[in-house]
């Protein structure tokens, strides 16, 4: 038994033939009464069950017209009459004579005038037979009816009035059709206008309940919208089919060469390897050192020895401001010469007690913990190949040739089709996204980490897709001391320091001569000039102010400073004290009065300001020079004070140093997120390799004609026709149908099963979708930010995977013969047909298309077009040749005739 497949596929469209209107109108009879009873009442908007009851009052009345009736009776001669000899190309004379001869009453009716009162009975008699017609039909929906002998009563009056027609033209031949092909048809557009009485009911409602068209139940009003759509062509329909005759040897795909007494193996392997791994160190150190270490905390010791030694001689108190390393910590000394010794040595020892502790801070311990983590997915192919002639008595020469299929294809005319052509974006997006609900089930918890210039810097949150990036981090002049925690913290970043103190304060005592005991101050003159160097600032931190302090006494004067170092005691003996730090200097300047109190300038306990452009405020400098010039008496006891504040250059190194950080614990995310994305999309790509290889062609194209089928359907309906449940499944899982509106809370979309099963039967059934056409574009007709999903798509078959990788497809579905009326209806109004007779339209540009339909040829089976021809297509198959002859491919012997054309003869007139 041949395999039959389908090769490819075209339609021959061409511009539908003119038909003349009068033609297709002259057969349908309408009812032409201005202002018919029952046809609003009947067939335009309300419930069927009222309908029912108005069509059974009608049918037992007196005006209902019976199958017994005498006007059904004296008719059904006259159309056994016509029946018989009306047909296309008639003698028009021979039929008005015959006609005449046997019904003599009616013949009346022929003349160019016919009687007023006959014309009269006339009508009378239409109006009762369509009044009739439409209670029977709508009587019809609910049980078995005859409306035969009313069709044939209105066809034999329709004729009649033809006939007269076409005698006033006078026609010598009968125009017209059978008489069993003119169809009396019920007008609804006429009866939704003349449907006052009555609400119409709207379109979108989603209950089942019949819409008064024919039958009263024929039409559903499920909601369902029109979408823009291509106008529909008719063309012929030809498919080009394929049966599988043969196999073949085609080119050659590989040669393999043994020698005599030779082996040869050969192992192919494949591995597809992923690895994650997250580290974390743990390390423990703790550093303790001796007085003597040169280490700066410990100089901190040493210098809290060295003043402890000072404290000796004068009464000593600490404050904690400058910064040593972790630990910020400066001393700062105050004296007075009436402390007994005892309690200076009581004093001293609190001091260098509390010194100790501070400097203890200052010890560093540091922690590092270490774990390794790691996750490997590998999966390995390995196949073996390998050649043994050790025994052969010669060399082997392996030829391997691909195999082709020879199909015979032959073109096959199905005949006059309907065509609706659509152009589906996308046509494997679904798809697509049904493949990769592996790798979306692994993503679903991954999130992309913000890189700190998409991170809003005082929100702390990712910024939105139209936010700037003017509003993140963009550098590292975007940290602040405001956001600095929480952006370390966003990045899950610990080792981030606080930013240093934005102003520092120091102070040094200073006590002349050094180290003296006050007993031993002798009570004389003494003129020094003493120099320090030790007040160091740090490199971070500009001098700002420093002054010069001593005790002013309990009223506010320098009497009781002047007078313990016996200055001005003498009258008119000016004695000087003269400080100088950096390039300011503080005088202290008394001038003696006798026995009146001495005199006394001085600008002590009072800061002056250094500016950020002098010379050791804006320099940085190992020491700030102290010099003292003096001429006193006794032991001479100063306290410098000094401020600084944080240079720009050293918030600018901590703000690069947490920037820094930050980037490192982003790219650390980033990693780590790189990491889960490849291992999700590993798995989703081995999902989706398990699920589109190895299938038949046949369930290539069913996938591809199913997708096609749903984007066409979503086109012609804007997406309503699809996806409404009808059916509730409870926690048991046991399914029940929902028949009510009222019933159906908790479904969304309900859509009766009556009114669903009507759609689905018009969109299933009503195309011939084995039949359709497609063509699949490239990706680059998708939109641009989908192009690296869809160009990439990739299948074992060439034509889906042309499917995965369209961004559009063409597609061109015929209308399956006989649904052609209610595609049509659908296509101009929005709703579909249920049953009973269907009528045709009265718009000219349908009814030409529709009849080019109609009037056309079906064939059925298929009728073949030409001649059959041979196809080879190749295969991924290889099969080894025997023997090791190459192989020769002749020429193939095609007869090819051609016109030669003549010369044209020399002519001076032309242009070349």
């Amino acid at each position: 038994m041949p395999l039959t497949t389908e090769l490819f596929r075209f339609v021959a469209a061409r511009r539908a033939d003119r038909v003349l209107l009068h033609r297709i109108e002259s057969r349908l009879i309408r009812d032409r009464r201005n202002d018919p009873v029952l046809l609003a009442e009947l067939f335009g908007p309300g419930d069927f069950e009222d309908k029912l009851k108005t069509a059974e009052q009608f049918a037992a009345s007196a005006d209902f017209v019976g199958p017994d009736d005498p006007i059904v009776r004296a008719l059904e001669p006259i159309a056994e009459f016509l029946r018989a000899r009306l047909a296309p190309g008639a003698d028009l004379v021979a039929l008005r004579d015959d006609f005449v001869e046997s019904f003599p009453l009616l013949a009346l009716l022929l003349q160019q005038a016919p009687p007023v009162d006959m014309l009269e009975q006339i009508r009378t008699a239409k109006a009762s037979l369509w009044e009739s017609l439409y209670a029977q039909t709508t009587l019809g929906c609910d049980r078995y009816v005859s409306t035969n002998y009313l069709v044939d009563a209105l066809r034999v009056y329709h004729v009649l009035l033809l006939v007269w027609v076409s005698l006033v033209w006078s026609h010598e031949t009968w125009a017209g059709a059978t008489f069993d092909d003119y169809h009396p048809i019920i007008d609804l557009e006429k009866a939704a206008e003349g449907s006052t009485s009555r609400e119409a009911r709207p379109v979108a409602s989603a209950a089942a309940a019949p819409a008064g068209t024919v039958g009263g139940s024929a039409v559903f009003r499920v909601p369902l919208e029109r979408g823009a759509m291509k106008p529909p062509t008719v063309g012929d329909l030809l498919l080009v089919e394929q049966e599988l005759r043969r196999y073949e040897q085609g080119e050659i795909a590989d040669l393999v060469t043994i020698m005599q007494g030779e082996r040869r193996e050969r192992t192919i392997r494949t591995l597809a390897r992923t690895s994650q791994t997250t580290t974390t160190e743990t390390f423990s150190e703790q550093e303790e050192a001796n007085s003597v270490t040169t280490d700066e905390r410990f100089q901190l010791a040493a210098q809290s020895q060295n003043t402890s030694s000072q404290s000796a001689a004068v009464d000593v108190g600490v404050t904690a401001s400058g910064k040593w390393g972790p630990v910020q910590v400066s001393a700062t000394a105050s004296a007075s010469f009436d402390t007994s010794k005892s309690s200076t040595d009581s004093q001293s020892q609190e001091y260098a007690k509390n010194v100790t502790e501070t400097a203890s801070r200052t010890v560093r311990n540091s922690f590092r913990q270490s774990t390794s983590f790691t996750v490997l997915n590998e999966r390995q192919e390995t196949s073996l190949q390998g050649f043994n002639n050790e025994a052969g008595t010669g060399h082997v020469n392996g030829i391997y040739r691909w195999l082709d299929k020879i199909y015979e294809a032959r073109l096959m005319n199905y005949g006059r089709r309907y065509l609706l052509s659509f152009t589906t974006p996308e046509p494997a997006a679904y798809y697509r996204a049904l493949l990769g609900q592996g790798e979306t089930e692994a993503l679903s918890g991954l999130v992309a980490p913000v890189h700190p210039s998409r991170l809003h810097r005082t929100l702390l949150r990712p910024l939105e897709d139209d936010e700037p990036d003017d509003d993140g981090f963009r550098s590292y002049q975007d940290v602040t001391e405001d956001n600095y925690a929480k952006f370390a913290a966003y990045y899950d970043v610990t080792d981030v320091e606080p930013p240093i103190p934005l102003t520092l304060t120091g102070s040094k005592a200073i006590v002349i001569p050094e180290g003296a005991p006050p007993t031993d101050v002798k009570d004389h003159g003494l003129t020094v000039v003493w120099k320090d160097d030790s007040i160091v600032l740090p490199p971070d931190y500009r001098l700002t102010q420093a002054g010069v302090y001593v005790p002013d006494g309990p009223t506010d004067s320098y009497h009781q400073f002047a007078d313990t170092l016996h200055l001005g005691e003498k009258k008119n003996e000016v004695d000087r004290i003269l400080v100088e730090i950096g390039h300011k200097d503080f005088h202290f300047t008394v001038t003696g009065n006798g026995n009146d109190p001495a005199t006394i300038d001085s600008d002590f306990n009072s800061t002056k300001v250094y500016d950020e452009y002098q010379l050791f405020g804006s320099q940085a400098h190992p020491s700030l020079p102290v010099t003292v010039s003096a001429t006193f008496s006794g032991m001479l006891a100063l306290t410098i004070v000094y401020g600084a504040v944080r240079r720009v250059e050293a918030l600018d190194r901590w703000k690069a140093a947490v920037y820094a950080v930050a980037l490192k614990g982003y790219q650390a995310k980033q990693q780590a997120y790189d990491q889960s994305l490849a291992a999700a999309k590993a798995l989703g790509a081995s999902g989706v390799a398990a699920q589109t290889l190895g299938l038949r062609a046949d369930q290539y194209r069913a996938i591809e004609l199913t997708e096609l089928k749903r984007s066409c359907i979503e086109l012609m309906t804007a997406g309503t026709a699809a996806g409404h449940p009808s059916i509730r499944v409870d926690a048991e899982g046991k399914p029940t149908i929902v028949f009510e509106e009222a019933d159906a809370t908790g479904l969304p979309n309900w859509r009766s099963p009556i009114a669903n099963g009507a759609v689905i039967d018009l969109f299933e059934l009503g195309f011939d979708w084995d039949q359709t056409t497609y063509e699949f574009h490239p990706y680059y007709w998708a939109g641009p930010k989908r192009w690296d999903e869809t160009a990439l798509a990739a299948g074992a078959d060439p034509v889906f995977e042309a499917f995965l990788r369209a961004g559009s497809a063409s597609v061109v579905v015929p209308v399956r013969p006989g649904y052609e009326r209610p595609v049509v209806f659908f296509l101009k109004t929005g709703r579909v047909w249920g049953g009973g007779y269907l009528p045709l339209f009265t718009q000219p540009e349908m009814l030409e298309v529709y009849a080019d339909v109609e009037l056309g040829v079906q064939f059925d089976p298929a009728v073949q077009v030409g001649d059959a021809w041979e196809l080879r297509l190749p295969t991924s198959y290889v099969m080894l040749q025997e023997g090791d002859a190459l192989p020769e491919f002749p020429p193939a012997e095609v007869e090819r005739q051609g016109v030669r054309l003549p010369e044209p003869a020399a002519d001076e007139t032309a242009p070349f």
